[in-house]
């Protein structure tokens, strides 16, 4: 079975009267990828002998070169095919700072 971690990433920044925003990737169009086209979270498969926590640290840093501070666990659930670790991370910095690097 695939594993992957899976990051919910949000503001925690700001005034606390506004919702925090979240932050997303639209997919690139390239057919051979899974979901092309389509909106998701960030993250990524875990290469062999990688705990979640590893697999998502190196994804986010890959994906839009954000050092993860902290995260929090939040669960996981899956199918017969893949099975998703969903984690909470704060964005420490603002979006304009992100630099996308795959999608």
């Amino acid at each position: 079975m695939r594993e992957v971690a899976i990051a919910i990433i949000y503001e925690s920044y700001g005034m606390a009267s506004t919702p925090p925003k979240l932050l997303m990737q639209l997919r690139d169009p390239i057919p051979t990828i899974v979901y092309p086209g389509h909106w998701g979270l960030f993250g990524g498969h875990l290469d062999p002998g990688e705990t979640p926590e590893e697999a998502l640290k190196r994804e986010l840093l890959e994906e839009i070169q954000y050092d993860l501070p902290h995260h929090q666990y939040l669960g996981d659930y899956g199918d017969d095919s893949v099975r998703r670790h969903v984690f909470s991370v704060p964005l420490h910095v603002p979006m304009t700072e992100l630099s996308l690097q795959e999608g």
